[in-house]
Formats: structure tokens, sequence, C-alpha cells
């Protein structure tokens, strides 16, 4: 491996065992990383750091409870430089709190659908955001463009 930052392998896909990567060099603008993570592809640089991994820790972490839109949560949350983590509020008996304290511990904020949640588990979730000093908010609609913009307001 060359010590000078430059590609080992630039702009073209390389087969490795079940995956494709492509090598590049991290002076780059970033745009080609989000090209690449946008077509499937894990970008790693010379020194093998994975850019991916990466930008996924330095993101702000939001947990969203209630409603059902996982997949849209988190694919538009990356768009918006935000890593979510979502719970749709259905709890199934036992100590409610168990049920949110593993995401409400990973997350910067959080954000509560109001419409889409149980009271019990709306005032759970409260309680448990207030005691470990996170930022919390509420959301009457239940379109992840408005969620994520409500909690980019709320990091922001």
């Amino acid at each position: 491996m060359p010590r000078d930052g430059k590609p080992v392998v630039s702009g073209s896909n390389v087969k490795v065992p079940e995956r494709d990567f492509i090598l590049f060099n991290p002076t780059k603008p970033i745009d080609i990383y989000y090209y690449l993570v946008m077509i499937g592809i894990t970008a790693y640089t010379s020194d093998h750091t994975n850019l991916r991994r990466e930008r996924e820790m330095a993101m702000i972490k939001i947990a969203i409870i209630g409603g059902s839109q996982t997949n849209t949560f988190k694919k538009l949350g990356e768009k918006r430089g935000l890593s979510v983590e979502h719970h749709d509020g259905k709890t199934g008996g036992g100590p409610i709190e168990n049920y949110f304290l593993s995401i409400i511990n990973k997350a910067d904020a959080i954000i509560i659908l109001r419409g889409a949640i149980k009271h019990t588990s709306m005032w759970a979730v409260r309680e448990l955001a207030e005691k470990k000093g996170k930022k919390i908010d509420y959301h009457d609609g239940f379109g992840a463009s408005g969620v994520l913009d409500k909690a980019l307001q709320l990091v922001g």
C-alpha cells in the first residue's frame, strides 16, 4: 500500500469476493462518497478507512418513536446528515421503559409522532429522555420529511 495518501485504485470497480468497492483519494470532494453510497458501493480510502462507518459515527443520531416508515426515515435522514433509529412505539408487556431504553441511550435527540403512539408509551419515552438529558420534541403529522425537519430544528 502506498503511504502517500494516493488511491490504490481510482475510478474503477474492483471485484472482491461478494463485494464491489472503489478506493479513492480522501482529498476529493465528499460528493463522490455520497454518489458511491447511493449506487450501493462501499467506499474505502487507501488506508482502509470505511468512509460510510466514519460518516455514520459523526452523524447526529435521532430517535423517531411512532409510525411505521422505518426505511423512509432512515433514507431521508441520511440525506439530511442524520442517523435515524426508529421504534414503532408498540410494546408487548412488562415495563414499558425497557422497550425504549436502548434507542434513547443511542440518540442525541428524540422526536415522538404524537398521533402514532399510545399515551403510556409517549409518557415513558418523555420520562426516559428527561432522565438522560436528551432533547425531545413532538410532531403531529406522519410524513417523514416533516419529522426530519423538526429533528434538524431540534438539534440545530
